[in-house]
């Protein structure tokens, strides 16, 4: 049982003025619990934060207080965080980059229009940097919406958009919400460090404790083929892919990506070598008879195979253990990429020709890693045409108004449901659509598993359209039907509230950091800000 705090923080608590601050004071000088069974809400809320902060704060407390402090204060300038806060920084975030982005491509802007055509960029084509060519050629392949060879404002500041929506980490500020004990969606450092000196010492002490690897994850070695004379080794790397697949490469609670390459025709033999941090299916067409080998690294074996590749004969294809040829991944061009590209190098006694990295690895041509000119990165548009793949005995067809269960005939059984945010997070968080697969043809080192309910918000989609879920109007998510899996990957941004009604059971698997609410009683009994 935890200890009553001393009138001085009690004093402390009642002077900071703020409504959430007395609310805590009130809890803390409670009178102690009577009964063993109960305990003090402030340790228990405490001692139930994500293993991810609970590991932070064991390795190193004040560190850890001292970068909430700066990363609130930086953002918040009166030192309170909230949602509306962490939105506009975003977009700030967004038209700063927009404005800088803008500048170099409007200093070619012939006659003033505010508006960028083919006819301007070929008259001056000897004057225009490489790098702003390339910018525009795929701003007039994704966002001239109209066809006219014209790029306006609006679309310019559409495609720079995508260009940059991965560049503000949301979820650096998002985790202090976990701090937030009395649920007013408003968190400052003196709230984060209440709770976080109610924390069992034990906990902390035990969530620091790094694993220590196993022998053989220690004795495993690159045992990558060598590479044969005369071909050129391809380095391929990054985050995630654009697309989510259908199939699990890692567990029903993580999401697998897609992640497609054009090989281009060409007379030298290609050696790729491909590593990233998300469990990926790495896709390759066009001219695949070049590739004579692929030799995938996968992040982790855990929960399955962890990469499978699509497109290329299982006898060219190796699968080396994680870590066992290179350290880590890069996600762009520079110092890491450098330090990639000459520890695989010194591993397969062969320099890398051609490193290509990038955070989403969407339709890139091989080996001279430039985007495809038909590439279906644009925002939305993979939508545009419908998917239809099955899961278990369902069919369902996925498009940008949202999921359906199809008849037998292949026709929609009801019309999608009205709610648009569901599909409207989808598109946002996978532009490159659903890729499904049949997974005879992946070529993978251990065997793949169909998803049982596909994950993040592709999940929740499938759920409406089988009738188990519904919409409510504050946003969450009423399971009003047994379902057989929680979507997996539900953390973070891709985050939820599943409210789950009288009389239906809990569903397995994990909700990820997803909040789960019992309508009958009104408590919340899952999540990193359970009261």
């Amino acid at each position: 049982m935890s200890q009553r705090p001393n009138n001085a923080l009690g004093t402390r608590l009642a002077s900071l003025g703020r409504t959430a601050m007395a609310a805590i004071a009130a809890l803390l000088m409670a009178p102690a619990w009577s009964s063993a069974q109960e305990q003090d809400p402030l340790p228990a809320f405490a001692n139930k934060l994500s293993p991810d902060v609970l590991k932070q704060l064991g390795r190193s407390k004040e560190q850890y207080m001292q970068q909430a402090a700066s990363q609130i204060f930086r953002y918040a300038p009166d030192g309170v965080l909230t949602k509306e806060v962490i939105d506009t920084a975003a977009q700030h975030h967004m038209a700063t980059r927009r404005a800088k982005n803008l500048t170099p491509i409007l200093s070619h802007d012939l006659n003033g229009d505010f508006q960028i055509s083919r006819a301007e960029i070929e008259k001056q084509s000897h004057l225009i940097n490489h790098s702003v060519k390339g910018q525009l050629a795929l701003a007039f392949a994704e966002f001239d919406a109209d066809g006219d060879d014209v790029l306006t404002v609006a679309e310019l500041g559409a495609f720079l958009d995508s260009q940059t929506q991965k560049a503000f980490r949301r979820d650096q500020l998002e985790q202090y919400f976990a701090f937030d004990f009395n649920g007013d969606g408003r968190v400052d450092i003196t709230e984060i460090s209440i709770v976080t000196k109610a924390i069992n010492p034990d906990i902390l002490s035990t969530s620091a404790k790094r694993k220590t690897p196993s022998s053989a994850k220690l004795a495993a070695r690159c045992e990558a083929p060598d590479v044969p004379k005369g071909h050129e080794l391809v380095l391929l790397s990054g985050y995630e892919g654009p697309a989510l697949s259908n199939i699990s490469l890692n567990g029903q609670n993580r999401a697998t990506t897609v992640a497609t390459f054009i090989v281009e025709p060409g007379e030298t033999p290609l050696y790729v070598f491909a590593t990233a941090y998300d469990p990926i299916i790495w896709k390759f067409e066009g001219a695949t008879d070049r590739i004579k080998r692929v030799v995938v690294q996968p992040l982790s074996t855990d929960y399955g195979p962890g990469a499978a590749v699509h497109g290329i004969d299982a006898k060219a294809v190796t699968f080396v253990a994680p870590r066992s040829c290179v350290g880590k991944h890069a996600t762009k061009t520079g110092q890491r990429l450098n330090a990639l590209t000459k520890e695989l190098s010194a591993k397969l006694s062969t320099p890398v020709a051609y490193p290509v990295a990038t955070y989403s690895l969407d339709h890139i041509q091989i080996p001279s890693g430039i985007a495809a000119k038909d590439q279906q990165a644009g925002r939305g548009r993979p939508y545009r045409h419908p998917v239809d793949f099955s899961i278990g005995d369902n069919s369902y067809r996925l498009n940008a108004e949202g999921m359906v269960v199809l008849d037998k005939d292949g026709n929609p059984k009801s019309a999608p449901n009205p709610d648009r945010r569901t599909i409207r997070e989808m598109i946002r968080f996978y532009r490159g659509g659903l890729t499904a697969f049949d997974p005879k043809e992946l070529v993978a080192s251990a065997k793949v598993e169909p998803y049982v309910v596909l994950p993040d918000q592709a999940g929740l989609l499938q759920l409406i359209a089988d009738g188990k879920i519904e919409v409510l109007e504050n946003g969450h998510y009423r399971v009003k039907e047994n379902i057989p899996h929680y979507p997996g990957g539900l953390a973070g941004a891709h985050s939820v509230t599943f409210v789950i009604a009288k009389g239906v059971d809990l569903p397995p698997g994990s909700p990820g950091h997803s909040m789960v609410i019992l309508e009958e009683t009104n408590t919340c009994i899952i999540g990193s800000r359970c009261p």
